[in-house]
């Protein structure tokens, strides 16, 4: 098998192995609008369902990371042998998914400032429950501790 041939062949693969990747990056985009309403509607239960089925994805796109690590090696060297068309295909996959990976990672920075908000938020939530049950505890204690306010109602006949 002659350069071109054989640089075609892998340039083949490669393509194969980009469109999976790609349909991989379409469904963590689902998934991440998913996640978005999820949060939005704060449903803990059901982020924490969605956030395993992307971990799934994300593993499998690293598997196809791995796999295209050969290609990428040599890439500079294939890239002059494949034919133009080839070539041209692979190059527009590979922006279209860096630019989907920029759109999820964007998202996911979003994502993750929200929630921080809402840890936040949940938090001072807490600690405002806190003072309320001390202030009623305080109360409380003063009452059984004799704490008279006002004087003392005597009722007899």
């Amino acid at each position: 098998m002659d350069k071109v041939q054989d640089a075609t062949k892998k340039g083949m693969e490669l393509l194969e192995l980009l469109k999976r990747q790609k349909q991989y990056y379409i469904e963590l985009r689902r998934l991440s609008k998913e996640q978005r309403a999820l949060i939005d509607a704060q449903e803990p239960e059901s982020l924490i369902r969605v956030l395993g089925q992307r971990q799934k994805i994300v593993d499998a796109i690293g598997k196809i990371h791995n796999q295209t690590a050969p290609y990428r090696n040599e890439w500079q060297t294939l890239r002059e042998l494949l034919p133009t068309s080839l070539r041209e295909s692979i190059q527009v996959l590979l922006a279209d998914l860096q630019n989907m990976l920029d759109e999820i990672l964007q998202n996911d920075r979003e994502d993750s400032e929200k929630l921080s908000a809402a840890k936040q938020q949940m938090h001072t939530q807490i600690g405002n429950t806190h003072k309320v049950k001390s202030v009623v505890n305080n109360y409380n204690r003063t009452q059984i501790n004799g704490g008279n306010f006002g004087g003392t109602f005597n009722f007899t006949g």
